[in-house]
């Protein structure tokens, strides 16, 4: 007989209860509602198709998040071989109305998802991955397919980009003497 999550049925329990994580990941991600749906779509069709390999006793939510980061480089890399839409072809930006980017601007502060989006994307994921979701080094590792000591290294290295953005800020604003650490 198979255990409840050996079971697709099983499986897919498991898996609905990481989907709003994914997402909130995937949009953090992506910096866009329609991509990151789009992220956490492939991530799940991946997630299903390959649900008899998942090891039961195995951390599913590290597991999930490798195939969301597996899939997010895979779309940045076809991207970057991609040619660039020439400007007069390119859609006009749309206003950020929708819910999902209410829900997003609601769960950090402006300064603080404005600096997380001017840190680089490797260190970024890294900052998501351990410090927003929660996963330990070693989770974040296999999610990112790095040895620990480089999420170790990147997620400091982003840290103090954060802690720079933020000061910076906090200085123009008035809310911190320049000469205060």
């Amino acid at each position: 007989m198979l255990r409840p999550e050996r079971s697709r049925a099983g499986f897919e329990a498991l898996l609905e209860h990481q989907l709003d994580s994914l997402y909130q990941s995937g949009l953090r991600l992506t910096r866009n509602p329609e991509e990151a749906e789009d992220l956490l779509h492939d991530a799940v069709l991946r997630a299903l198709a390959a649900y008899d390999s998942y090891e039961p006793g195995t951390n599913f939510r590290a597991w999930m998040f490798t195939i969301m980061m597996n899939t997010f480089i895979s779309k940045y890399r076809k991207r970057m071989r991609e040619p660039a839409i020439p400007l007069e072809e390119a859609p006009e930006p749309q206003a950020a109305d929708s819910v999902d980017s209410q829900v997003f601007d609601n769960l950090l502060s402006d300064q603080v998802a404005t600096a997380l989006h001017e840190v680089p994307e490797a260190f970024r994921a890294a900052v998501i991955l351990v410090d927003l979701n929660g996963l330990s080094y070693r989770d974040a590792a296999q999610a990112l397919n790095c040895p620990s000591g480089t999420v170790m290294s990147r997620l400091a290295r982003g840290r103090t980009l954060l802690k720079q953005t933020l000061r910076t800020y906090a200085i123009e604003q008035g809310l911190l003497e320049k000469n205060q650490p």
